[in-house]
């Protein structure tokens, strides 16, 4: 029988993925999953999340390490991407979350946001060919993708309430990203690479208690989510 190059070839990016800790399985012991910010000036130095469907036999949940840099599957220097990214898959649904902490929310990080959600929806895309396959169930899975932007001041409102501020760049009040913070819309459509038009579901949350930590309770995310109750082992799950 002829040597099937294509899959063996995926099948050892796929084991890098792993050995170098780009993509990580989370259990049970990785709960609450913590976030470090590195940046020294930030004020919102941890985000801990709770309630991440997990397994201890077969992993249903991991995290990829957008941001490692120096690999053969890193983003190339000048894509933005998010610090980290979430993979839940459910019975139907691979839901990606990407997630983003930011010390104030204002104009410049609305710019700089949509960069990443760009950037990062089209490399992850192409990460999941490289990593799903050998399983048929997976054709039928549907790619879901949210960002969560965990923020502690809210500058953004201060600026577009400022009337007049020359320092303000008035394009700011027709972002897309814009307009749902202020939940005048639900979705964030982005064109990736490709030409595929992928919707983002874009979640702010801000600090109750404005302080170092973020306490965040993954349910808040998927509760609503039909299928999320079967994010366990099954017969559909993360390779």
């Amino acid at each position: 029988m002829p040597k099937n190059y294509f899959r063996e070839n995926r099948l050892s990016i796929q084991k890098a993925f792993i050995k170098k800790g780009f993509l990580l399985p989370l259990s049970s012991q990785d709960l609450p999953f913590t976030i470090e910010e590195t940046d020294a000036k930030s004020t919102l130095k941890e985000v801990r999340i709770t309630n991440m469907p997990v397994s201890d036999v077969q992993p249903v949940s991991y995290v990829l390490d957008a941001e490692m840099a120096g690999e053969i599957f890193s983003a190339a220097p000048g894509i933005s991407m998010s610090e980290n990214i979430l993979l839940i898959l459910t019975k139907k649904n691979l839901h990606v979350v990407l997630i983003e902490m930011k010390s104030s929310l204002a104009p410049k990080t609305i710019r700089n946001l949509e960069k990443k959600i760009y950037g990062t929806v089209g490399r992850a895309l192409m990460y999941f060919t490289h990593y799903l396959l050998d399983n048929e169930v997976y054709n039928e899975c549907e790619i879901r993708f949210s960002t969560i932007v965990f923020y502690n001041e809210d500058w953004l409102t201060r600026e577009l309430s400022a009337n007049p501020n020359p320092l303000f760049d008035k394009t700011v009040d027709n972002m897309e990203l814009v307009k749902i913070f202020q939940e005048q819309k639900h979705d964030y459509l982005v064109t990736e690479p490709l030409g595929q038009v992928i919707k983002v579901n874009v979640i702010y949350k801000q600090n109750p208690v404005n302080e170092a930590v973020f306490n965040f309770d993954f349910n808040e995310l998927l509760a609503q989510t039909p299928d999320y109750s079967n994010a366990i082992i099954d017969l559909v799950t993360l390779p």
